[in-house]
Protein backbone atom coordinates (compact mmCIF):
# COMPACT_ATOMS: atom_id res chain seq x y z
CA UNK A 1 0.00 0.00 0.00
CA UNK A 2 2.75 2.05 1.22
CA UNK A 3 4.30 1.80 -2.68
CA UNK A 4 1.47 2.03 -4.17
CA UNK A 5 1.02 5.50 -2.48
CA UNK A 6 4.71 6.84 -3.57
CA UNK A 7 4.44 5.67 -6.78
CA UNK A 8 1.36 7.73 -6.84
CA UNK A 9 2.85 10.71 -5.56
CA UNK A 10 5.02 12.99 -7.87
CA UNK A 11 6.74 14.73 -4.95
CA UNK A 12 8.01 11.13 -3.39
CA UNK A 13 11.41 10.74 -4.43
CA UNK A 14 12.21 8.10 -2.31
CA UNK A 15 10.55 4.88 -0.37
CA UNK A 16 12.27 3.16 2.40
CA UNK A 17 11.13 0.10 3.59
CA UNK A 18 12.08 -1.71 7.24
CA UNK A 19 10.93 -4.92 8.54
CA UNK A 20 10.08 -5.31 11.80
CA UNK A 21 13.51 -7.56 12.83
CA UNK A 22 15.84 -4.68 11.73
CA UNK A 23 17.61 -2.50 13.98
CA UNK A 24 19.60 0.70 11.94
CA UNK A 25 22.09 1.90 14.17
CA UNK A 26 23.91 4.06 11.43
CA UNK A 27 22.49 7.80 11.32
CA UNK A 28 23.74 8.52 8.57
CA UNK A 29 21.90 5.47 6.62
CA UNK A 30 19.36 7.51 4.90
CA UNK A 31 22.49 9.68 3.39
CA UNK A 32 24.94 7.00 2.31
CA UNK A 33 22.29 4.81 0.65
CA UNK A 34 21.18 8.17 -1.59
CA UNK A 35 24.60 8.66 -2.03
CA UNK A 36 25.08 5.17 -4.20
CA UNK A 37 22.71 6.55 -6.80
CA UNK A 38 20.84 3.48 -7.27
CA UNK A 39 17.20 2.93 -8.14
CA UNK A 40 16.92 0.19 -5.99
CA UNK A 41 19.13 -0.24 -2.92
CA UNK A 42 19.22 -1.94 1.00
CA UNK A 43 21.91 -2.21 3.59
CA UNK A 44 23.53 -5.01 4.29
CA UNK A 45 22.47 -6.29 7.50
CA UNK A 46 23.55 -9.40 9.85
CA UNK A 47 22.92 -10.93 12.97
CA UNK A 48 25.73 -10.39 15.39
CA UNK A 49 28.88 -12.54 14.59
CA UNK A 50 26.68 -14.89 12.52
CA UNK A 51 26.01 -15.21 8.76
CA UNK A 52 22.68 -14.54 9.03
CA UNK A 53 21.41 -11.66 6.97
CA UNK A 54 18.81 -9.67 4.98
CA UNK A 55 19.27 -10.78 1.13
CA UNK A 56 19.80 -14.15 -0.62
CA UNK A 57 23.23 -14.75 -2.72
CA UNK A 58 21.82 -17.25 -4.95
CA UNK A 59 18.80 -19.01 -5.72
CA UNK A 60 18.50 -22.66 -6.36
CA UNK A 61 16.57 -24.35 -9.13
CA UNK A 62 13.33 -24.45 -7.55
CA UNK A 63 13.19 -20.90 -6.88
CA UNK A 64 14.77 -21.14 -3.15
CA UNK A 65 17.29 -19.84 -0.95
CA UNK A 66 20.64 -21.00 -1.85
CA UNK A 67 24.50 -19.80 -0.76
CA UNK A 68 26.11 -18.25 -3.69
CA UNK A 69 30.01 -18.76 -3.59
CA UNK A 70 30.56 -15.27 -2.60
CA UNK A 71 27.98 -15.13 0.32
CA UNK A 72 30.50 -15.35 3.03
CA UNK A 73 32.90 -12.78 1.65
CA UNK A 74 30.05 -10.20 1.21
CA UNK A 75 28.10 -10.71 4.37
CA UNK A 76 31.89 -10.12 6.29
CA UNK A 77 32.18 -7.21 4.32
CA UNK A 78 35.54 -8.80 2.32
CA UNK A 79 34.03 -7.93 -1.30
CA UNK A 80 32.77 -5.20 -2.88
CA UNK A 81 30.08 -3.56 -3.31
CA UNK A 82 26.79 -5.43 -4.45
CA UNK A 83 24.47 -4.70 -7.33
CA UNK A 84 21.82 -3.74 -5.18
CA UNK A 85 23.17 -4.39 -1.76
CA UNK A 86 25.97 -2.04 -0.04
CA UNK A 87 28.33 -3.35 2.72
CA UNK A 88 30.43 0.01 2.80
CA UNK A 89 29.33 1.10 6.01
CA UNK A 90 28.20 -0.73 9.43
CA UNK A 91 24.17 0.12 8.91
CA UNK A 92 22.73 -2.21 11.97
CA UNK A 93 21.73 -5.49 12.81
CA UNK A 94 18.85 -8.46 12.60
CA UNK A 95 16.82 -8.91 15.28
CA UNK A 96 16.47 -12.66 16.40
CA UNK A 97 12.49 -12.73 16.79
CA UNK A 98 11.62 -16.37 16.51
CA UNK A 99 11.67 -16.87 20.50
CA UNK A 100 10.56 -13.68 21.31
CA UNK A 101 8.32 -14.18 24.54
CA UNK A 102 4.65 -11.21 24.24
CA UNK A 103 3.70 -12.35 27.71
CA UNK A 104 6.03 -9.92 30.03
CA UNK A 105 5.90 -6.84 31.58
CA UNK A 106 9.29 -5.85 29.92
CA UNK A 107 9.84 -8.20 26.88
CA UNK A 108 12.82 -7.15 26.44
CA UNK A 109 14.96 -8.05 29.50
CA UNK A 110 14.30 -12.04 28.80
CA UNK A 111 16.87 -11.27 25.29
CA UNK A 112 20.10 -11.74 26.99
CA UNK A 113 20.21 -14.84 24.99
CA UNK A 114 18.33 -14.12 21.99
CA UNK A 115 19.69 -10.53 21.24
CA UNK A 116 23.02 -10.09 23.39
CA UNK A 117 24.18 -7.46 21.67
CA UNK A 118 20.83 -5.30 22.08
CA UNK A 119 20.59 -6.59 25.44
CA UNK A 120 23.73 -5.31 26.59
CA UNK A 121 22.93 -1.18 24.88
CA UNK A 122 20.16 -1.35 26.76
CA UNK A 123 20.54 -3.16 30.36
CA UNK A 124 24.54 -2.59 31.04
CA UNK A 125 25.54 0.14 32.45
CA UNK A 126 27.15 3.11 29.94
CA UNK A 127 30.58 2.80 32.17
CA UNK A 128 30.57 -0.69 32.55
CA UNK A 129 33.28 -1.38 30.22
CA UNK A 130 35.43 1.29 32.06
CA UNK A 131 36.15 -0.87 35.04
CA UNK A 132 38.56 -2.79 33.07
CA UNK A 133 40.02 -0.10 30.34
CA UNK A 134 40.21 2.74 33.54
CA UNK A 135 39.89 0.80 36.75
CA UNK A 136 36.60 2.23 37.39
CA UNK A 137 35.75 1.03 40.68
CA UNK A 138 35.91 2.56 44.06
CA UNK A 139 36.48 1.29 47.34
CA UNK A 140 34.54 2.93 49.81
CA UNK A 141 35.20 0.34 52.53
CA UNK A 142 38.16 -2.12 53.18
CA UNK A 143 37.39 -5.17 50.52
CA UNK A 144 33.95 -3.16 49.56
CA UNK A 145 34.10 -2.66 46.17
CA UNK A 146 32.00 -0.26 44.35
CA UNK A 147 31.12 -0.23 40.21
CA UNK A 148 28.62 0.45 37.64
CA UNK A 149 26.72 -2.62 36.19
CA UNK A 150 23.10 -1.75 35.38
CA UNK A 151 21.62 0.82 33.40
CA UNK A 152 18.80 2.77 34.91
CA UNK A 153 16.33 1.50 32.48
CA UNK A 154 17.66 -2.39 33.66
CA UNK A 155 16.80 -1.19 37.77
CA UNK A 156 13.05 0.18 36.98
CA UNK A 157 12.09 -2.59 34.61
CA UNK A 158 13.41 -5.49 37.49
CA UNK A 159 11.13 -3.23 40.31
CA UNK A 160 8.60 -3.62 37.55
CA UNK A 161 8.70 -7.01 36.93
CA UNK A 162 8.83 -7.92 40.82
CA UNK A 163 6.11 -5.57 41.83
CA UNK A 164 3.45 -6.92 38.65
CA UNK A 165 4.46 -10.42 39.83
CA UNK A 166 3.74 -9.46 43.63
CA UNK A 167 3.83 -12.53 45.78
CA UNK A 168 6.71 -11.17 48.36
CA UNK A 169 7.91 -13.31 50.75
CA UNK A 170 6.76 -11.67 53.94
CA UNK A 171 10.20 -11.72 55.71
CA UNK A 172 9.37 -14.61 57.39
CA UNK A 173 11.93 -17.66 58.86
CA UNK A 174 8.92 -19.75 57.21
CA UNK A 175 10.41 -20.30 53.16
CA UNK A 176 9.01 -23.00 51.29
CA UNK A 177 11.03 -21.79 48.59
CA UNK A 178 14.42 -22.64 50.05
CA UNK A 179 15.79 -26.16 51.23
CA UNK A 180 14.87 -27.35 54.82
CA UNK A 181 12.47 -24.33 54.57
CA UNK A 182 13.68 -21.75 57.16
CA UNK A 183 15.30 -18.93 56.34
CA UNK A 184 17.75 -17.60 59.32
CA UNK A 185 17.95 -14.05 58.44
CA UNK A 186 14.64 -13.38 56.13
CA UNK A 187 13.70 -10.70 54.52
CA UNK A 188 11.12 -9.70 51.97
CA UNK A 189 11.80 -10.86 48.46
CA UNK A 190 11.29 -12.24 45.36
CA UNK A 191 13.88 -15.16 43.56
CA UNK A 192 14.27 -14.80 40.20
CA UNK A 193 13.34 -18.46 39.26
CA UNK A 194 9.90 -17.11 40.31
CA UNK A 195 9.23 -15.20 37.56
CA UNK A 196 11.18 -17.34 35.13
CA UNK A 197 14.17 -15.12 34.68
CA UNK A 198 17.04 -17.25 36.79
CA UNK A 199 18.71 -18.81 33.78
CA UNK A 200 18.53 -14.92 32.15
CA UNK A 201 19.79 -13.92 35.67
CA UNK A 202 22.42 -16.45 36.06
CA UNK A 203 24.15 -15.99 32.51
CA UNK A 204 24.03 -12.25 33.75
CA UNK A 205 26.36 -13.24 36.86
CA UNK A 206 28.26 -14.98 34.06
CA UNK A 207 28.92 -12.55 31.59
CA UNK A 208 29.17 -9.03 33.60
CA UNK A 209 29.92 -9.65 37.56
CA UNK A 210 32.43 -12.61 37.38
CA UNK A 211 34.68 -11.25 35.54
CA UNK A 212 34.74 -7.99 37.69
CA UNK A 213 34.99 -10.93 40.88
CA UNK A 214 38.10 -11.80 39.32
CA UNK A 215 39.64 -8.65 38.61
CA UNK A 216 38.98 -7.46 42.24
CA UNK A 217 39.63 -10.94 44.03
CA UNK A 218 42.72 -12.42 41.85
CA UNK A 219 43.43 -15.80 42.12
CA UNK A 220 40.13 -17.10 42.56
CA UNK A 221 37.73 -18.77 40.34
CA UNK A 222 33.84 -17.97 41.00
CA UNK A 223 30.29 -20.14 40.79
CA UNK A 224 26.79 -19.29 42.33
CA UNK A 225 25.82 -20.11 45.56
CA UNK A 226 23.30 -19.58 48.27
CA UNK A 227 24.52 -20.30 51.93
CA UNK A 228 26.76 -18.37 53.41
CA UNK A 229 28.37 -17.11 50.59
CA UNK A 230 32.58 -15.91 50.56
CA UNK A 231 31.32 -13.07 48.28
CA UNK A 232 28.42 -11.01 47.99
CA UNK A 233 27.24 -8.91 45.46
CA UNK A 234 24.02 -6.78 45.41
CA UNK A 235 22.75 -3.87 43.18
CA UNK A 236 20.87 -0.93 44.22
CA UNK A 237 17.76 -0.40 41.99
CA UNK A 238 16.48 2.74 43.53
CA UNK A 239 18.03 5.49 44.97
CA UNK A 240 17.87 5.73 49.15
CA UNK A 241 19.31 3.77 51.98
CA UNK A 242 22.77 2.33 52.25
CA UNK A 243 24.88 -0.01 53.92
CA UNK A 244 27.07 -0.45 56.95
CA UNK A 245 29.85 -2.91 58.01
CA UNK A 246 30.05 -3.64 60.98
CA UNK A 247 33.54 -4.69 62.00
CA UNK A 248 35.10 -1.75 59.93
CA UNK A 249 32.22 0.49 61.70
CA UNK A 250 32.08 1.63 57.84
CA UNK A 251 28.73 3.09 56.16
CA UNK A 252 27.92 3.79 52.14
CA UNK A 253 25.08 6.40 53.15
CA UNK A 254 24.66 7.74 49.27
CA UNK A 255 24.33 4.60 47.00
CA UNK A 256 24.20 5.32 43.27
CA UNK A 257 21.26 3.78 41.27
CA UNK A 258 22.62 0.75 39.09
CA UNK A 259 26.00 0.65 40.73
CA UNK A 260 26.60 -2.53 42.72
CA UNK A 261 28.61 -3.46 46.43
CA UNK A 262 30.86 -6.46 45.80
CA UNK A 263 32.20 -7.75 48.89
CA UNK A 264 33.29 -10.99 51.28
CA UNK A 265 30.24 -12.48 53.24
CA UNK A 266 29.59 -12.32 57.11
CA UNK A 267 32.84 -13.83 58.35
CA UNK A 268 34.67 -10.45 57.98
CA UNK A 269 32.20 -8.08 56.62
CA UNK A 270 28.55 -8.54 58.62
CA UNK A 271 26.36 -5.86 57.74
CA UNK A 272 23.26 -3.67 57.85
CA UNK A 273 21.32 -2.02 55.54
CA UNK A 274 20.91 1.79 56.62
CA UNK A 275 17.64 3.68 57.16
CA UNK A 276 15.68 5.07 53.60
CA UNK A 277 15.46 8.22 53.79
CA UNK A 278 12.16 8.28 51.25
CA UNK A 279 10.67 5.64 49.10
CA UNK A 280 10.91 2.27 49.30
CA UNK A 281 14.34 -0.01 49.00
CA UNK A 282 14.99 -2.42 46.09
CA UNK A 283 18.12 -4.14 45.57
CA UNK A 284 19.18 -7.08 43.91
CA UNK A 285 21.01 -9.76 45.46
CA UNK A 286 23.22 -12.88 44.68
CA UNK A 287 26.09 -14.81 46.52
CA UNK A 288 28.88 -15.98 44.50
CA UNK A 289 31.41 -18.82 45.71
CA UNK A 290 34.94 -17.97 44.97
Amino acid sequence: LSRDLCRRDSECDYYLSIDADVMLTNRQTLKLLMEQNRKIIGPLVTRHSKLWSNFWGALSLDGYYARSEDYIEIVQGKRGVFMYITNRHEFGRLISTANYNTSRLNNDLWQIFENPVEWREKYIHPNYTQIFTHNHLEQPCPDVFWFPVLSERACDELVEEMEHFGSWSGGRHEDKRITGGYESVPTDDIHMRQIDYDKEWLHFLREFISPVTLKVFSGYYTKVGWTEPSRTWKTLLKPGGGCRFHRYNCSIESPRKGWSFMHPGRLTHLHEGLPTTGGTRYIAVSFVDP
